[in-house]
């Protein structure tokens, strides 16, 4: 299957990694059928505690990124412990960010799931997601505006990355009057890297290419410096190998 990108085998189970969805999916080796699936690349998934797949097989991410695999060997009770790193092998072209499109909250937010949200202004001017004016795709976009005169950033950062080059997309729009407004990429081990985003009334794809990581992690957001009432919506955010 040209979709798997790697595998390993634990106990009567493979789990394999899936190319275009990033996702590790386990199957039974005996007749190959599917009993659970593991996001390895999402910030919440598996990070905090155990999965149990099937009540067979359980999983936890370590803080390194390196998978624990618990699963029970040959239907015995025997159980068996393997280690994997799934980002070692990191598929190209998935995007690696969590809540990308911000609909992640069934209600508007100053703290979209995945995000961080930071303001000069302290809480009371953070960034939030609404429906106001429209999305670039679902039910929410983000937005950076308040009624007074505002810095904001919001970012996600990711850490346990194969070094090597990534590209960073957007969809966003803003009604023109900003000082800065940005896409960003930081703290990748080399230069901050920045796309300006153009005043339009409709989204606009922005897009930074080949983000070179060289320390394992990179930050990636949008950035707005304006005035009161000034406004940048922003939707569909991915961050990719390239």
């Amino acid at each position: 299957d040209t979709n798997v990108k790697a595998f390993c085998e634990a106990g009567d189970y493979l789990f394999l990694i899936a190319a275009r969805e990033g996702r590790i999916y386990v199957h039974k080796k005996t007749d190959g059928s599917k009993v659970g699936e593991i996001n390895p690349f999402s910030s919440t998934g598996n990070k905090s505690g155990w999965s149990d797949i099937n009540g067979a097989i359980r999983a936890t991410k370590r803080s390194n990124g390196e998978y624990l695999i618990f699963a029970e060997e040959n239907g015995c009770g025997k159980i068996m412990m393997y280690r994997w790193n799934p980002t070692a092998v990191a598929p190209t072209g998935i995007n690696l960010l969590t809540n990308s499109s911000f609909d992640a909250e069934a209600s508007d937010t100053q703290t979209p799931s995945g995000w961080t949200e930071w303001s000069s202004n302290g809480g009371a001017g953070k960034g939030y997601t609404e429906s106001n004016g429209g999305s670039n795709s679902g039910a929410r976009h983000g937005t950076h505006c308040g009624d007074f005169g505002y810095n904001m950033y919001t970012s996600q950062t990711k850490n346990d990355l194969p070094n090597g080059l990534y590209t960073l997309r957007a969809y966003a729009r803003r009604n023109g009057n900003q000082t800065v407004c940005q896409l960003e990429a930081t703290d990748s081990g080399g230069i901050t890297r920045t796309a300006p985003i153009p005043a339009s009334s409709t989204y606009q794809l922005v897009e930074i290419k080949d983000i070179n990581v060289t320390n394992g992690k990179c930050t990636v957001g949008i950035r707005s410096e304006a005035a009161a009432y000034e406004f940048v919506h922003f939707d569909d955010v991915s961050f990719t190998k390239q």
